[in-house]
């Protein structure tokens, strides 16, 4: 056996016990349960790519973000049998099915992170984030760890797809403040937010 089949086979494992430590932990909840089933069974035959996500830290972030997307069922604007899906990569996957999901309006595909989110104190906050904005309020009316600005704001939600969330906030004040000096306060608060990337001023 070649190391590539080993490696798809150890993976595959991997996301078989994610699945089912997945199912453990929605034992108590039928509806969200029922929920994480239609998600998964969309994903693998419509999405497949979504599975392929690397396990980190023992975290398989494809089935966590069907996991929470089924726990903001109540969220939910479409029905999932609606999703055309995709043959993107997992990341983009994600956000396809949270945006056909939750998306009233569009959200910026950075902020899908927010779904498989995990070892993360601000982790639940985000997919608040995600689901307010998804429904047209604006970022800066959310509660955020800082007093974002309108310009802020937009550099924010033109982030690169692969930016990480607290590094979007971060890119989007320090832009800010090399146009405008007179920024509201900001920085002490987002201290809050891993230490708003492990770089307090």
């Amino acid at each position: 056996m070649s190391s590539a089949e080993r490696f798809v086979r150890h993976h595959r494992r991997q996301t078989d016990r994610a699945i089912s430590q997945a199912y453990a932990r929605l034992a108590t909840d039928a509806i969200v349960k029922a929920t994480f089933h239609e998600l998964l069974y969309c994903a693998r035959n419509r999405a497949r790519r979504l599975l392929d996500a690397p396990v980190v830290n023992g975290h398989h972030p494809g089935v966590e973000a069907l996991v929470n997307l089924s726990r903001f069922r109540w969220a939910h604007v479409r029905a999932v049998t609606d999703w055309p899906g995709t043959s993107a990569s997992w990341r983009p996957a994600v956000c396809s099915l949270a945006q056909h999901l939750i998306g009233k309006y569009t959200v910026p595909a950075f902020l899908a992170a927010s779904w498989y989110a995990t070892d993360d104190p601000f982790a639940e906050k985000k997919r608040d984030w995600f689901v307010a904005h998804a429904c047209g309020a604006s970022v800066r009316s959310l509660d955020l760890p800082l007093d974002m600005t309108r310009k802020m704001e937009h550099i924010f939600l033109m982030s690169r797809d692969h930016l990480a969330i607290e590094h979007a906030m971060r890119r989007a004040e320090l832009l800010a403040l090399t146009r405008n000096q007179n920024l509201p306060r900001s920085s002490h608060r987002l201290s809050d937010l891993h230490d708003f990337v492990c770089h307090p001023y």
